[in-house]
């Protein structure tokens, strides 16, 4: 997706989807920027949705003698 440092005003539009915003890992294919921090930690949006996270823990499922299995709980 093509950034800008236009400001992007439209409405119910997801963070990720934003074209004037970047996330952490976000790769660079040519040209320069500057960046401003505007959030951090539980604050951004990868932090909400690891904060929702917290706490659910996976439901467990003995296979066999030994062997464990893992399931998302949905």
């Amino acid at each position: 997706m093509e950034k800008t440092d236009i400001p992007d005003t439209r409405e119910k539009v997801s963070p990720i989807e934003r074209a004037n915003l970047c996330f952490l890992g976000t790769s660079v294919e040519s040209g320069s920027a500057t960046a401003v921090i505007v959030a951090t930690g539980p604050q951004t949006y990868f932090g909400s949705v690891a904060s929702s996270l917290a706490g659910q823990q996976p439901e467990m499922a003995l296979v066999a003698e030994g062997t464990v299995s893992w399931s998302m709980a949905g």
